[in-house]
């Protein structure tokens, strides 16, 4: 079994997805469309991350990773993700691996929806 199976993945995530809309004062609003259960696991910040969100306004604190079970990830950058209750958005866009069947993932940044920027 290789070390990066992704079998007894810990977390279910709930991908809230959804279309960004402008109403009629010309206001951009986003309506959810569907909600998706997905396994995977959460983990903390990589260096790589810490390096790359370095001087844009993020606490690298609220930055993590959720890796996917295999399957892809049905959300897009209109997404919200909830985990354990904590909603999060997605950074950038989410990183396929498909090297064998055995450690085929995707990996996905996620920022905390309640972080506020320091600008």
């Amino acid at each position: 079994m290789s070390l990066l199976s992704t079998t007894g993945s810990t977390d279910t995530a709930v991908v809230i997805l959804r279309t960004k809309e402008t109403n009629p004062r010309g206001e951009t609003v986003y309506r959810e469309v569907d909600r998706v259960l997905i396994n995977g696991r959460l983990q903390p910040s990589t260096s790589a991350d810490v390096e790359r969100l370095q001087g844009t306004g993020v606490a690298l604190t609220e930055v993590v990773r959720f890796i996917t079970d295999g399957s892809d990830f049905p959300g897009d950058h209109n997404s919200l993700v909830e985990v354990d209750g904590k909603t999060y958005t997605l950074q950038g866009a989410p990183e396929r691996r498909r090297a064998s069947r055995m450690t085929s993932r995707v990996i996905v940044r996620l920022i905390a929806r309640s972080q506020t920027d320091r600008w």
